[in-house]
């Protein structure tokens, strides 16, 4: 069972739209006694932990049938505008939506799937990051060192190969 984002970062901005969707595998209709599909927040850390559901769907066994269990599903809500993500020292506020099972022999299966919920500049910052760390990566994948076959007795592929393994 797996649960994604509509985004590559899962970076969202207070009052978007977050769709994520899900499958369900390995397990069969006649397993499942419920499902449930949450957006949430929850905090850690010092003191009290809060949890706070933003988005709630339950499907019984009947609407799992109609919905079919194998294909993949899709919940889509607007954020709330509060409150951000946040990891500090003492409290962390964290974000996910979370995808939870109810079989018929009473176990519960849950995934998550984490995401941030941050300001538009933060949003902005990150996506600026993630598109300089691709251009990185394309420059260093068409680099490859430059062997002397002379000096160093190998030839250029096993100089390559070296070198991505050490």
């Amino acid at each position: 069972m797996n649960v994604t984002l509509c985004r590559e970062d899962a970076t969202y901005v207070g009052n978007e739209s977050l769709t994520a969707k899900w499958r369900v595998s390995r397990v069969t209709l006649d397993q499942v006694q419920a499902m449930e599909v949450s957006v949430l927040w929850h905090t850690e850390g010092k003191g009290d932990e809060d949890l706070k559901v933003h988005h709630f769907l339950r499907l019984d066994e009947n609407q799992i049938r109609r919905a079919g269990l194998i294909d993949e599903q899709s919940l889509q809500c607007r954020l709330p505008a509060t409150p951000l993500s946040y990891h500090g020292r003492l409290i962390s506020v964290r974000w996910c939506a979370r995808l939870r099972l109810f079989l018929t022999d009473g176990r519960e299966v849950v995934s998550e799937q984490p995401f941030h919920l941050v300001t538009e500049e933060v949003a902005a910052e990150r996506r600026r990051e993630m598109a300089e760390n691709a251009d990185q990566s394309e420059i260093s994948d068409d680099s490859q060192p430059v062997v002397n076959e002379q000096a160093s007795g190998e030839t250029p592929r096993k100089s390559v190969i070296k070198s991505l393994l050490f």
